[in-house]
């Protein structure tokens, strides 16, 4: 509860005028207990948002993948979503991802961004930012989503204005920073 996958699948649906209070019978699982109540039959969908490959989704596609299938969203849909926030972008989870998944889906994505708060040093700020770059090799390994990041698209879709430190460390990397991002500059 109150967490940020119930906040995006609660906006992401209403968006798409499905009132998941009034359609669903809730219930408030961690992934890994998601994927048990689906493979007890005491579930019948979960909202899953995650970096593909999401383990939880292997694992009940393993069991029951012939049985289950991922939520396509069309263009209609992605319009939908962004009427709003337009944060949200097509993204196709490839066939064969997880097991039993011969097909390709199109679903939607959003960006991931780090917050800190305002109070935070500049050099600090700049210092995380430089050791995640520095590093990408190594997050590479610890999960393939992570291949999605790069500095040509760090500050693309971003919902809020960029931190000063992060300013500083985008700029001297080349990255074009659009002013409604600078609203935070000091």
């Amino acid at each position: 509860r109150n967490s940020g996958t119930e906040g995006s699948r609660k906006y992401i649906l209403n968006q798409l005028d499905i009132k998941p209070n009034e359609h669903f019978e809730l219930n408030y699982l961690a992934y890994s207990a998601s994927v048990n109540a689906i493979q007890d039959s005491r579930i019948k969908g979960m909202n899953m948002p995650g970096g593909v490959p999401v383990s939880a989704v292997a694992r009940v596609f393993a069991a029951q993948g012939k049985d289950l299938v991922i939520l396509n969203f069309s263009e209609e849909d992605l319009q939908a979503v962004n009427k709003k926030y337009p944060l949200w972008r097509h993204y196709e989870i490839a066939a064969n991802t997880y097991p039993n998944q011969p097909y390709a889906v199109n679903t939607i994505a959003q960006p991931n961004f780090l917050a800190v708060r305002a109070d935070v040093s500049d050099e600090v700020v700049y210092l995380i930012l430089q050791t995640l770059y520095n590093n990408l090799p190594f997050l590479h390994n610890i999960h393939s989503a992570t291949r999605a990041m790069s500095l040509a698209r760090a500050v693309k879709g971003l919902p809020v204005p960029l931190h000063p430190g992060a300013i500083r460390f985008y700029s001297e990397h080349g990255i074009d920073i659009p002013p409604d991002l600078r609203a935070n500059s000091r």
